[in-house]
């Protein structure tokens, strides 16, 4: 026996050259498969992302009313279940892919690969006319033409999703702030021309508390607004302190729900400021931006937003003891 065999789980398997990533499962009906003649009546794709958490689905329905296309993700969580109508076009052209791609020999195919700890994987199941049923998944293992059939997928499908995210975004910006502000991250970090100044700010306040939390990591090269230095501020003063209230009436006279969602980046982000937000409010609303390309208004919210946690940061040294480090 070789020393490595003594630290082999009972339940491990030799490692076998031919087979790598330990793939197991059935291969699905293969090429002797026969098309189904009938119509596509149901599409639903799933993608099962890594550890990041990047999953998806998406649908492609006859029903008595028309075609209808509906989408959710671990992504897109606050939108829930996005639904709209499609052009029944949409379910000719899928079975169009089906007949080219053969997706036939993928019915039954169901193989994951035992040796891979992360990655990816997808469901397939397809409804037809007359009853017939198609049904495939893999994790980190996949039938005959999958690369094919994913771009193929994403050119017809990818559209309606990225309609459907702009739908949902839209609407939850005329629904507006519920409640208000209770916790805050901003980040601002200037590269190349733009500056070297870097801020992290962690603010909030607790329901029913008389603390509030304050954390600040202050990297001040043009000194415009903090003293020049590097230095960080932890701490929980009085509620006062953290002037959540002011920060709050800066998001709305600058309608900054209008950057719900926003994520856009110049193609060369050397010579800008990248950006990180993250507004919650009491209602439930909550507010998520970032990037290197900044939105309309941007310049005029950060000068105000870095203002007041100046002010905010002064005040509590000069009242309640607030120490950098």
């Amino acid at each position: 026996m070789k020393i490595r065999d003594l630290f082999r789980r009972k339940s491990e398997e030799p490692f076998r050259r031919d087979n790598p990533l330990g793939i197991e499962g059935p291969a699905g009906a293969g090429p002797s498969a026969a098309d189904n003649a009938s119509d596509i009546v149901s599409f639903a794709y799933r993608y099962n992302g890594s550890i990041g958490g990047d999953s998806y689905s998406c649908t492609v329905e006859q029903k008595e009313d028309g075609c209808v296309f509906s989408c959710e993700g671990m992504m897109w969580q606050d939108f829930g279940t996005m639904s709209r109508p499609a052009d029944p076009a949409l379910l000719r052209q899928l079975k169009e892919m089906y007949l080219r791609l053969r997706l036939a020999e993928w019915n039954g195919f169901s193989q994951f690969a035992r040796h891979v700890l992360d990655g990816d994987g997808f469901r397939l199941t397809i409804r037809f006319a007359d009853g017939g049923r198609l049904e495939a998944d893999g994790s980190n293992a996949y039938p005959p033409r999958y690369a094919a059939f994913c771009q193929e997928r994403d050119a017809l499908l990818r559209p309606l999703i990225d309609a459907a995210l702009a739908q949902a975004r839209e609407e939850k910006i005329r629904q507006g702030i519920a409640g208000t502000l209770n916790s805050v991250l901003a980040c601002f970090i200037q590269r190349g021309a733009a500056g070297e100044d870097r801020y992290k700010f962690l603010l909030s306040q607790q329901e029913g508390s008389s603390k509030a939390r304050l954390e600040a990591e202050i990297k001040s090269v043009s000194g415009q607004y903090f003293e020049k230095g590097e230095y960080t501020y932890y701490a929980q003063p009085d509620k006062q302190y953290v002037d959540l209230e002011g920060i709050d009436k800066l998001l709305r006279a600058c309608d900054v729900m209008r950057w719900y969602d926003w994520n856009e980046h110049l193609d060369n982000a050397n010579d800008s400021e990248w950006f990180q937000f993250c507004f919650r409010f009491t209602g439930g609303t909550h507010i998520s931006a970032m990037g290197s390309r900044h939105p309309e208004g941007y310049d005029a919210f950060r000068d105000g937003f870095l203002t007041l946690c100046a002010q905010m940061i002064r005040r509590a040294e000069q009242q309640a003891g607030l120490q950098r480090k």
